[in-house]
């Protein structure tokens, strides 16, 4: 939620309890042992997992438009809000920064 009033656009994302969606567990782990049976494994071991929603896009250095003179500025901006937010949230991973190692 905190990404939405950021501005900054996040996948949905919900939790699944085993003990409590079972039903929908099992679907999951049944489709999870087809494709990758490593993954069905490990399901059987865990109690909970997060789903997140898959966002389609593009990453920076692929994206053109964005940084073409009429449109750099509001890229500018909506770079900025995401970075802000990896910061409140200690997410590392986009941009590498020590102190939040």
């Amino acid at each position: 939620e905190l990404a939405w009033h950021m501005g900054v656009n996040a996948p949905v994302s919900r939790l699944l309890l085993k003990i409590h969606d079972g039903e929908e567990w099992q679907e999951l782990e049944a489709v999870a042992a087809q494709l990758c049976p490593e993954l069905a494994e490990i399901m059987g071991r865990k109690k909970s997992m997060l789903l997140l929603q898959y966002i389609p896009g593009s990453d920076l250095q692929s994206e053109k438009s964005a940084w073409i003179s009429e449109n750099l500025g509001a890229s500018a901006h909506a770079l900025g809000r995401l970075l802000v937010l990896d910061l409140l949230l200690g997410n590392s991973d986009r941009l590498p920064v020590q102190a939040m190692m």
